[in-house]
This record gives C-alpha cells, sequence and structure tokens, in this order.
C-alpha cells in the first residue's frame, strides 16, 4: 500500500495541542506559546493579533500543502515581524501533536512500530530583506521529536540552505541518490545523516517535501487539510456542480454540493434539526438540481408556507447557521481542524447558546478553533477553553482565560463574558 493511502486513513488523528509563533506578524521574539484544545474560542480586541494567528495557521497549512515560498507569496502581505529592528529576521513555529490511541493502534496493526508516533514539529525560517523589502528566504529547517517509548525519542530533521538539503530521518529508506556524511559526531550515532547537493536556482523542497518517513507525512497531511472558513451567506447560497469529495469552500462555497451529499448518505437530518426551533418558522431544508445546468442547488421550506423559500429572501443567519450544521455533522469532511473567523456575524446574540453547543458537537470529530468579537459565547464555555488576545509594545501577547489570577475568585459571581466586557480578562480594546 502506498504512503499515502497509508496515511490518509490516519488523517483525524493528529491534533495540536500547542502552538508556538514566533517572528511572524504581529507575534515578536521570543514567541508566543500558545495552548489549543478541541474547542477553543480566540477574543480580543480589534488589531490584537486573533487573525495573525488564524494567518500563521494558514501559513502552515498552505507550507505543508505546496511550498514554504508558495505559502509566502499567497500570504499577500509582510508575514514577519520587523519590531525588533535589523534586516534579518526569523519566522518560527512549533506545533505539539496528540494521537488518540485508538486511532495509532490501527497504525500499530499494520505492523508498524506500535510506539512510533509523531510527537511535535518546529519549523523556522530566516528572512534576509529581498527586493521591494518583501522577505527572501535564505534558510529552511525543520525539526520533528518521534516517540519511541520511554526515555529515548528520534529525532527528525532537514535543513535547507542555498546549496543543500541535510536530511537525519531514524525511520526512512535511505534513498540512493543521497550521499552518507563523513564528520557524523558520537551524539548522531543513532542514524545516518545524507546531503543532497542542490542547484540554488531549484524550486524550494519547503516543508511539504520534507516529510520522508510515515509518521511525518500523517503530519504533512493534516496540516495540508487544516480547513479555514470565513462563512459568507452570498457565497453559500450559490449552485455548484457536485464533485465526488464536495466539501465546504472556505466561503461556505459548495454548501448546494455537501447538503446533496448529506442527503446521499442519510446525515441530513441532524442538519436540519440543528436549525428547527432555533430559527423561526424553518421547517426543512431540500437539496435540488438545477433544470437548466444540472448544478446543484437547494430550497428551504417553512412553516405555513405553500410554496419553498426563494434562497434570496433566506436571512443570513439562516445561512450561516447551516454552515455551521454542516461542519459538525459532515462525516466525510477530513480536515483534522476547523478555524472559523467571527462566527457570530449575522446571528442574533440569544443563538450564543445554541452555536457553542453546534461547535461543541463538532470539536468531537474534529479540532475547532474560533475568533470571536461575541461575549455572549464565553458564558457558555470553560475558562481553558478561552484565549485572551492583547497587543502590548505592538505585539501579540495570547493566554488562556483559565490562566487569569482573578478567574476563580470572581467567577463565583460574573459570568465569563461580563469579566471579558469589565476588562478583567484582558483581551479589551
Amino acid at each position: 500500500m502506498a504512503i499515502a493511502q497509508l496515511a490518509s486513513r490516519v488523517i483525524h488523528a493528529p491534533r495540536v495541542t500547542r502552538v508556538g509563533i514566533e517572528g511572524f506578524c504581529s507575534f515578536g521574539s521570543p514567541g508566543e506559546s500558545i495552548p489549543l484544545g478541541p474547542l477553543t474560542f480566540i477574543v480580543g480586541a480589534n488589531a490584537s493579533g486573533k487573525s495573525n494567528l488564524v494567518a500563521a495557521l494558514q501559513f502552515l497549512s498552505k507550507a505543508a500543502s505546496s511550498d514554504v515560498e508558495v505559502a509566502m507569496r499567497q500570504g499577500g502581505r509582510d508575514l514577519w515581524n520587523r519590531t525588533g529592528g535589523g534586516a534579518s529576521q526569523t519566522l518560527k513555529f512549533e506545533l505539539d501533536l496528540d494521537i488518540p490511541g485508538d486511532e495509532w493502534r490501527r497504525m500499530a496493526s499494520w505492523r508498524l512500530p506500535p510506539l512510533l508516533r509523531p510527537r511535535g514539529f518546529e519549523c523556522s525560517l530566516r528572512l534576509d530583506g529581498g527586493p521591494a523589502g518583501r522577505p527572501k528566504i535564505n534558510l529552511e529547517q525543520l525539526t520533528g521529536a518521534i516517540e519511541v517509548g520511554e526515555p529515548d525519542d528520534f529525532a527528525y530533521s532537514m535543513k535547507r540552505d542555498i546549496s543543500s538539503l541535510v536530511v537525519n530521518d531514524p525511520v526512512a529508506p535511505r534513498p540512493e541518490s543521497a550521499s552518507r556524511r563523513k564528520d557524523l559526531s558520537p551524539d548522531e550515532s543513532l542514524w545516518d545523516r545524507y546531503n543532497f547537493p542542490l542547484d540554488p536556482d531549484e524550486p524550494r523542497l519547503g516543508i511539504a517535501m520534507a516529510f520522508f518517513s510515515l509518521p511525518c507525512y500523517v503530519v504533512q497531511t493534516a496540516l495540508s487539510r487544516w480547513q479555514f472558513l470565513n462563512i459568507d451567506p452570498r457565497a453559500a447560497r450559490q449552485p455548484c456542480a457536485l464533485e465526488a469529495d464536495s466539501s465546504l469552500g472556505p466561503n461556505g462555497e459548495r454548501l448546494a454540493a455537501v447538503l446533496h451529499r448529506l442527503q446521499d448518505q442519510d446525515q441530513l437530518e441532524p442538519v436540519v434539526e440543528s436549525l428547527r426551533g432555533v430559527v423561526p418558522g424553518f421547517d426543512r431544508v431540500d437539496p435540488i438540481e438545477q433544470a437548466v445546468d444540472g448544478s446543484q442547488s437547494f430550497r428551504i421550506h417553512e412553516e405555513h408556507l405553500g410554496a419553498a423559500l426563494d434562497l434570496a429572501s433566506a436571512s443570513d443567519g439562516t445561512i450561516r447557521l447551516m454552515v455551521l450544521a454542516v461542519v459538525a455533522c459532515d462525516d466525510a469532511n477530513p480536515a483534522p481542524m476547523v478555524v472559523i473567523e467571527e462566527a457570530e456575524n449575522g446571528l442574533h446574540p440569544h443563538l450564543a447558546e445554541h452555536v457553542v453547543s453546534i461547535l461543541r458537537y463538532a470539536s468531537q470529530r474534529r479540532q475547532v478553533l474560533v475568533t470571536t468579537h461575541n461575549p455572549a459565547f464565553l458564558d457558555y464555555l470553560d475558562p481553558g477553553e478561552v484565549l485572551l488576545c492583547d497587543k502590548i509594545d505592538g505585539l501579540t501577547h495570547v493566554q488562556r482565560a483559565a490562566d487569569v489570577a482573578e478567574i476563580q475568585r470572581l467567577g463565583e459571581n460574573f459570568s465569563l463574558g461580563d469579566l471579558w466586557l469589565q476588562g478583567v480578562l484582558g483581551g479589551t480594546p
């Protein structure tokens, strides 16, 4: 079986328990160490760094699915932080990972070492000023710890500069094109070191080509399939073609195709039930095929109406809730992490509890991160599920609400949302 097929069978496994960000956008040096749980809401004032945290995760995902330089170009902005001065900067990302035991036991059943599992990865880039002040990548380095049981870990690493790629991998077969390095130290006796000479004009290998062993490939595949949603009801309403692997687009596109697929898989009813009772008059949604071109669309039916509601007349809030319900109920969604920006847009504040319950249900299947300005959400969250973003001296700082000293004392008399609005927790203008 090909390595990609093996990895795809555990694509839901890796969850990020901590992300470290240094030198990226508003994150300075030393970097921020940010804990993440199954469900995490990120709150803070405008320009405090919530979107930059999301951008950092998007950068990692794009780099894993393509290449570091591609991720740089697609960022569309200066991604490095220059507050420290100097022309040379370092971008650094760290990921600590957790893989559920039942998922990893499936891998062990494929006759792989049962204790072999990725534990954490660090990616660092050294950037120097390029043309027009844009960053120029002069060094890429990826290191990873692979857990093989206590007390020893194998260390995986990739370092790529202008002229060469040096790979240390304790588990992968040795490529015939690699040459054995003669300068191994005694500390490197667990594995061989291999050096790949490179033409400076060759495309960068980046993160995606750096994963040579199966545990590393699992992580790379997971990062590349993270899903980012900034729901636009106008995009979600649009008809679309039905594809075999239809999934939501970044603005909710292809909602009709996903609804059609869920209907075929007998999974549409939970989506419908999540809207009944909270959307006045809502009865059901029917996926349909357009007679003109065969594209997929859907109709919304309300009680006491003799005909289906025209989609243009459906409220933005209804469409948003439908997208969130699909995120929660779509078992075929391969994304191990879903990041949703400002989920409250267009929704009544009294729906906060319902929205949190939908996303908490979704977090049983995949990790869910949400940015928000809505204090009502916090009243239905545990302090450990809330991250507070503040900007201090121009740099973003992040902490869990559970780590705020006053939270235990004041939490007896005030809700978490009230404490945030009062400025007790931070994360406010």
